[in-house]
């Protein structure tokens, strides 16, 4: 039986330049949000497209027009072109899966096998599932393919997911007050003896998490390195709080594997970095493999 959704993800259009693709998915808006590389060479693109289903734009005022959102996924190949073996000629729309009346997060990893795990974030929490190669949803994850998992008590600006070579997933998530790393097993449940439940929740000492991205990878022990943004409270010289914030350094956080902050790491399991090496919260770290820790950023 054909779907609207069907109907839809066959509109595409797709234009070439010299080292380019612009792809049109609905004849609306797009927007790419994450591209993934896969162990073949192929190219998974992840966003969110948007397409009209009442009225029609420009008409008075815009109130008879309506548009929803949904998720979509467009894979390559190697040379830019659609892979057409994936879901419907290359694209896949997944409906009801976005809030498109709130700015969400997107992130995508690829785990040994190839099948592809993504997290987003929606007012329904944080919504993570896994595909098979072809584009299907994987209905042996989670739920019939889906896990959800709880958002924070305050808002959450930023996700991060990372792939362990066993299969386990860690989904990070960052607040104004707090960070919370999650671990589920490689079904899509939650891994109990993690942190409290399978979710640890950091709290900065005295300090607040800066709205942005965050970023996570892992040592080989292991053990989770978390970056982000924090605020500083001021001090006066005997070290007493007053009124008022410092701006905010980059820090890096390391977390042993069963979840709990390790001391032994710079400033009792924190190490702030000088604002004249990295100050914008788009920075990213990973870990090479002898442990290791590289960061780039750009200065704001």
């Amino acid at each position: 039986m054909t779907t609207l959704i069907d109907k839809v993800a066959n509109i595409h259009t797709i234009r070439t330049g010299p080292g380019s693709v612009l792809l049109d998915l609905t004849g609306d808006s797009d927007g790419a949000a994450t591209v993934t590389l896969l162990p073949d060479g192929k190219i998974l693109v992840g966003g969110y497209s948007y397409y009209p289903i009442a009225g029609y734009s420009g008409s008075p005022g815009d109130e008879s027009r309506a548009s929803r959102g949904d998720y979509s996924l467009v894979r390559l190949n190697a040379d830019g072109s659609l892979d057409t073996s994936f879901s419907h000629g290359g694209v896949d729309l997944v409906p009801a899966r976005v809030d498109s009346e709130s700015d969400t997060d997107l992130v995508m990893v690829v785990q040994a096998d190839g099948k592809v795990v993504s997290a987003q974030s929606g007012r329904g929490g944080i919504t993570v599932q896994r595909l098979n190669t072809d584009g299907s949803l994987d209905t042996t994850f989670g739920q019939a393919g889906v896990t959800t998992v709880d958002r924070l008590t305050n808002y959450d600006d930023g996700v991060s997911l990372r792939a362990n070579p066993d299969g386990t997933l860690y989904l990070s998530l960052r607040g104004e007050a707090e960070a919370t790393v999650t671990k589920l097993d490689s079904s899509g449940n939650l891994i109990k003896a993690f942190g409290e439940g399978g979710q640890l929740t950091l709290h900065p000492k005295g300090e607040d998490y800066v709205n942005g991205n965050i970023s996570t990878s892992l040592q080989a022990d292991g053990s989770v390195i978390l970056g982000s943004w924090l605020y500083e409270k001021l001090v006066d010289a005997n070290g007493n709080p007053v009124s008022g914030l410092v701006d905010p350094p980059y820090a890096i956080e390391r977390l042993t594997a069963d979840g709990t902050p390790d001391t032994r790491f710079g400033d009792k399991g924190v190490v702030y970095i000088d604002k004249a090496l990295v100050d914008d919260y788009h920075s990213e770290l990973t870990v090479q493999p002898d442990g290791k820790i590289l960061l780039s950023g750009r200065q704001s």
